[in-house]
């Protein structure tokens, strides 16, 4: 099955974006706060200026969870105008590859109180019940037909580092053995002009970033029925 991602007219979703808080050189709990030698963001240390409503991901998997983990949270965060924030623990892999992601970090230790839901479960909760609580999205978030609306700004969240590779062509080995490695292979796909995509988070994510006519298998079509574009 051939799909133009062109053609998709997305729905309307707010696009402002979500509240946030300051990121000051030292937490209310009296530490210091680490600068996050990749790019800059904030890691606090303290964990007292966190507001209610904050939304994180639960970091499961390997890449291609990540990315999907960060993106639920990312439209989480604009769709119900919240605090999206990135766990050090999430950001362990995406964060040397993907240097422009835009979400404040926070050390996993911070987020042992926040509420542990599914994304059915977090959908279901009333608006003032969503604010009153942090949140602690499980069972590895991949909210597709939500966040593929946003999918323009996460583009320029998913921006590669440079220097992953360095020819027009490529003979790709073995990623668990060699360096790069999975990045390398991530970006090469994703400057493809077809995709090839059979299952699972890192092929959907080699389809979504290159965001062109993508050739869906059987396998796959089962497993991303929602995704507007396939």
């Amino acid at each position: 099955m051939l799909l133009d991602a062109s053609s998709v007219t997305p729905e309307a979703h707010s696009d402002e974006p979500a509240p946030s808080w300051s990121s000051p050189n030292e937490s209310k709990s009296g530490e210091e706060v680490s600068e996050n030698p990749v790019q800059g963001k904030y890691v606090y240390g303290g964990c007292g200026n966190l507001p209610m409503g904050a939304i994180i991901a639960d970091a499961s998997g390997l890449l291609g969870n990540n990315l999907a983990e960060y993106a639920t949270i990312y439209a989480y965060g604009k769709r119900y105008q919240m605090p999206a924030v990135a766990t050090t623990d999430l950001m362990r892999m995406m964060g040397h590859i993907f240097p422009f992601t835009s979400l404040p970090w926070v050390l996993e230790s911070c987020t042992s109180g926040f509420q542990k839901v599914t994304t059915d479960q977090f959908e279901a909760v009333n608006e003032h019940d969503r604010r009153k609580y942090r949140w602690k999205i499980v069972y590895y978030p991949h909210r597709i037909r939500l966040f593929w609306w946003y999918r323009d700004a996460l583009m320029k969240e998913f921006r590669f580092r440079e220097n992953l590779s360095g020819t027009d062509i490529y003979l790709l080995g073995d990623p668990r053995s060699e360096f790069p490695g999975v990045e390398r292979d991530l970006a090469l796909l994703a400057a493809c002009n077809h995709t090839i995509f059979d299952y699972g988070t890192y092929g959907f994510f080699a389809a979504f970033l290159a965001g062109q006519r993508t050739c869906a298998l059987g396998g796959a079509l089962r497993w991303a029925s929602p995704i507007p574009w396939l």
